[in-house]
């Protein structure tokens, strides 16, 4: 799915036994993880994250702001400081499927490209 929305990837899973995507877009890695899976497949829902090893660690204060203008993303930082941008998969009825998934890749990259924008990534 993700290759018809002009995605590079490969399927491979997660530590709980569950699907998970390692994917590339416009020299970015990310991770699709997947949620509420029905034996380690049909899954009803998921997440884009990308995670970043910046030079400077970023204050949770700047990723508060971020959050308070982004509506279909989050932003999240660790202990050491680097930061994170999320969206959830907008699952249609039937869960994650082929209906809903162009819509989230779009949200996704434009969402990604503000990210590394406000970043400085």
């Amino acid at each position: 799915m993700l290759r018809d929305a002009g995605f590079t990837d490969s399927m491979g899973v997660d530590p709980h036994g569950d699907p998970m995507i390692e994917a590339r877009a416009r020299g970015t890695n990310f991770t699709v993880l997947v949620f509420k899976c029905s034996l380690n497949s049909d899954c009803g829902t998921g997440q884009f994250i990308t995670r970043y090893a910046l030079q400077q660690p970023l204050d949770p204060a700047a990723m508060n702001w971020w959050n308070n203008i982004h509506m279909f993303a989050k932003a999240v930082v660790d202990d050491a400081g680097e930061p994170a941008v999320i969206v959830d998969v907008n699952p249609d009825h039937e869960g994650m499927g082929y209906r809903s998934l162009p819509n989230t890749c779009e949200i996704w990259s434009e969402a990604r490209q503000v990210f590394e924008e406000h970043i400085g990534s």
